[in-house]
């Protein structure tokens, strides 16, 4: 899943620096207030689940990649940051054994580079087709491309949460729309509602790294002009302005959070694509959307993932 990205809250990463990782196996049931926990101290999280993993076939790809039976949630933190470690395991211990919770050190090179030989072009959608930068690709006529380095930010695109997101933004088609993209990692979906038509995008993230990756791919894209990034969280930084259309893969908590300050943002008619929301909690992402004042117009669900479409009501 998501959740965000690694490490967070710096803007540059020292790829001979050892960073701390910490690790939680939580229940299933748990993992969104882990994750969300994470995103607090540490800017963001990757959770990782066995069972998608088998789905794609990856175990046979990449046996290393394996975590124990159930899913891992993990961060990542600068040296130095002992206060922040202890404010986060010392959360944790809230929620779950302190026994499931494993800390280590981890050289950013370890997982700026391994990951790589694992991903490949792949198609999302009808037309819209992921590449990562190192690779050539031909495209053939009516495919849209994004070209990606996700470097150290969570958005490749291989992720069912991404893909779910990208599927329903090739479905609403934001033409000239103005779009904010809250949560911006990558940058991917920001880049492609850009090269689906979108007028002007508003790229938002608290992690200074993820923000620096993002600009990158959007130069990469040649939508630069189209994308501005802005460091903060939710809506905070574009406060003042309305959106055709919010994109937001997050989590169920952040969603349940950012579902009022949405609907204010949205101009009459605007939809909101929220991701990011493991199965068994996206009733209660639901249930937020419609008390904040918007309607569910639909959901689309892969590996135990959900995404909702929902739209502003209209006068």
């Amino acid at each position: 899943m998501f959740t965000d990205r690694r490490p967070a809250r710096h803007t540059a990463v020292d790829a001979g620096m050892a960073w701390w990782r910490i690790t939680a196996y939580p229940d299933p049931a748990l993992v969104d207030e882990v994750a969300a926990v994470f995103v607090q101290y540490t800017g963001g999280a990757a959770v990782e689940d066995p069972a998608l993993v088998d789905a794609v076939g990856a175990a046979r790809r990449a046996p290393d990649l394996v975590r124990p039976r159930g899913p891992a949630v993990t961060g990542y933190l600068a040296p130095g940051s002992r206060r922040r470690r202890r404010l986060l395991l010392a959360a944790l211990a809230g929620l779950i054994p302190r026994r499931r919770v494993v800390t280590g050190f981890c050289h950013s090179s370890q997982w700026d580079e391994a990951w790589k030989k694992y991903y490949h072009a792949h198609r999302v959608g009808s037309r819209l087709v992921v590449v990562p930068a190192w690779e050539t690709y031909a495209a053939p006529p009516g495919e849209t491309v994004i070209r990606l380095d996700p470097g150290p930010a969570f958005g490749n695109g291989t992720h069912p949460t991404t893909e779910l997101c990208l599927e329903f933004l090739e479905e609403v088609a934001p033409k000239g729309a103005r779009v904010a993209d809250v949560g911006t990692g990558s940058g991917i979906l920001a880049i492609a509602a850009a090269l689906c038509g979108a007028r002007r995008v508003a790229a938002v993230d608290v992690d200074g790294t993820a923000l620096a990756w993002a600009a990158q791919n959007a130069a990469l894209n040649g939508v630069a002009g189209i994308v501005r990034f802005y460091r903060g969280a939710f809506l905070a930084p574009v406060r003042r302005r309305t959106f055709d259309l919010i994109l937001a893969n997050l989590t169920a908590v952040l969603l349940t959070r950012l579902a009022p300050e949405a609907a204010a943002a949205l101009r009459e008619g605007g939809m909101l694509v929220a991701g990011g929301i493991i199965a068994p909690r996206a009733l209660d992402v639901r249930e937020a959307l419609v008390r904040a004042g918007l309607v569910v117009k639909g959901d689309r669900a892969g590996h135990g993932w959900v995404a909702v479409l929902a739209g502003r009501r209209e006068r």
